[in-house]
């Protein structure tokens, strides 16, 4: 529930940048999008590797392996005395080329993830400090937009109470120069009356 209301107030801090802003972050939250799924996918072949090999490994584990040590020795004694490859010992023999060649595949992969793991916790870092940065320039908006604000209700208060003609004179240019201000950059960052 309060991930789900800080996405809200993230995609309300952002409609509220200007629209060159918004679309520079939305490109980077794609690519992120992208990058995301591309590491899923190397996360779900690595997770089946993986698979395969904590099988080798438990039959590794198990007694059979003392056992395919000696078929392995029995089978080259056989073509060292006979001078030829049976068929079965060939297909074992290819077996054993395609274990290894998924082994290495199984660590190139590896590498990749490891790869990807660390570009995906960089860009998570960029992102949160992106979004630090949004939320930092939202709350600076705001405490200036307010101390405009607070600027007004003073000058009002000295227009509408003012004795001498000249100092209220004086109050209401003042005023109408931070009215601009105000609402030139209320314009500026996309606000509209009544918001912040």
């Amino acid at each position: 529930m309060s991930k789900m209301i800080s996405e809200m107030n993230l995609i309300s801090v952002i409609q509220q940048l200007p629209k060159e802003d918004i679309d520079v972050v939305q490109g980077y939250v794609e690519m992120l999008e992208d990058e995301i799924e591309a590491a899923k996918q190397v996360a779900e072949r690595h997770l089946k590797k993986e698979i395969q090999l904590k099988k080798q490994l438990d039959y590794l584990r198990s007694g059979e392996y003392l056992n395919q040590l000696r078929f392995e020795r029995d089978m080259l004694q056989h073509v060292v005395d006979n001078g030829e490859v049976s068929k079965v010992d060939k297909e074992f023999i290819d077996m054993t080329h395609r274990n290894t060649e998924l082994l290495e595949e199984n660590q190139e992969l590896k590498k990749q993830l490891e790869t990807v793991r660390k570009k995906y916790e960089f860009e998570a870092k960029n992102r949160d400090r992106v979004y630090k940065m949004l939320r930092r320039k939202d709350g600076q908006q705001k405490d200036f937009i307010e101390w405009l604000e607070d600027k007004l209700v003073v000058l009002n208060n000295i227009v509408a109470t003012e004795e001498y003609e000249d100092n209220r004179h004086h109050a209401l240019i003042r005023r109408t120069a931070f009215e601009e201000v105000l609402s030139k950059y209320k314009e500026i960052i996309g606000v509209k009356d009544g918001e912040i």
